[in-house]
């Protein structure tokens, strides 16, 4: 589907909380990776006053330790729907570089999953690769 295809998708979709089950990276070469290992965790979180946040993990992440690299990522802001893509403007991140950036994703409802894929037409997209992460409700 075209970035500029634009399809409804209803804010009630998202709100509540969400598991990580997969968060894959594929590069312009068609190469997948895994940035977190096949194994990483994570929880999203969408409110009906507009605020999300979102938690990444290494599964041997463990705080305190040195040396362990970037194994831990979090993010919150304010979020808006516009059809099939939802904005989080970031306002407070683990990582300085994300406060300010606005990260575009693409929702792919799949069942009782959803999936959020990053726009590669986006700046920082662009440089990392298309990262796709699915989400499940937790059980």
């Amino acid at each position: 589907m075209p970035d500029d295809a634009k399809t409804a998708i209803d804010v009630r979709l998202l709100l509540g909380c969400w598991e990580l089950l997969v968060w894959d990276r594929t590069d312009a070469a068609g190469k997948v990776s895994y940035p977190f290992t096949d194994k990483a965790r994570g929880r999203i979180f969408y409110d009906a006053n507009g605020l999300m946040s979102a938690f990444l993990m290494h599964p041997d992440w463990a705080p305190g330790v040195e040396g362990q690299g970037h194994k831990f990522l979090s993010y919150s802001g304010r979020y808006a729907l516009d059809g099939d893509v939802v904005t989080h403007a970031v306002d407070m991140a683990s990582d300085p570089r994300f406060i300010g950036e606005t990260l575009r994703r693409r929702i792919v409802p799949e069942g009782a999953q959803v999936v959020l894929e990053t726009l590669a037409s986006v700046g920082r997209e662009t440089r990392e690769g298309k990262h796709r992460l699915v989400w499940r409700r937790p059980t």
